[in-house]
């Protein structure tokens, strides 16, 4: 009876990294099929084990990767507004922005990551716009006089 409870619970682990880390459905026949299986269900609570260690570092290795995309922009934002910043200093703002009161920068969330990631690279952007407007205004009001 544990066992099958422990198997059911790996199976739904298993879903549940494999939705997370947007798997196809191809995808994740592919899995299946590396195990001679066609469902999950059909797996062994060791495979179902290891295929879940997999999937979990390939998630942490995503996770990674957004939190250092988000550091950097960040950073360029900092740099087009003037201000030095350290990688703590950084991480706070990224923690303040992402809201929820997370206690540490590791504990965002890869869809909250995503997000800071691009309103920070909008906000260079806008911020770059207005610069190169009010560059173009300058340039005409010296004309006219």
């Amino acid at each position: 009876m544990k066992k099958l409870a422990a198997k059911n619970q790996l199976i739904r682990l298993y879903h549940t990294l494999a939705t997370k880390l947007n798997m196809s459905d191809e995808a994740r026949m592919g899995v299946l099929a590396a195990f001679g299986v066609e469902s999950s269900k059909e797996m062994t609570i060791d495979q179902l084990q290891e295929v879940c260690r997999l999937l979990k570092q390939q998630l942490n290795n995503d996770s990674d990767k957004w939190r250092k995309r988000v550091m950097a922009s960040i950073y360029g934002y900092l740099q087009l507004t003037g201000r030095k910043a350290n990688t703590e200093y950084v991480k706070a703002i990224a923690m303040r922005s992402a809201g929820d009161g997370y206690a540490s920068f590791n504990q965002i969330p890869v869809s909250k990551l995503k997000v800071l990631y691009y309103a920070f690279l909008d906000k260079q952007k806008t911020l770059k716009r207005t610069g190169e407007l009010m560059n173009d205004d300058m340039d005409f009001m010296q004309f006219q006089n």
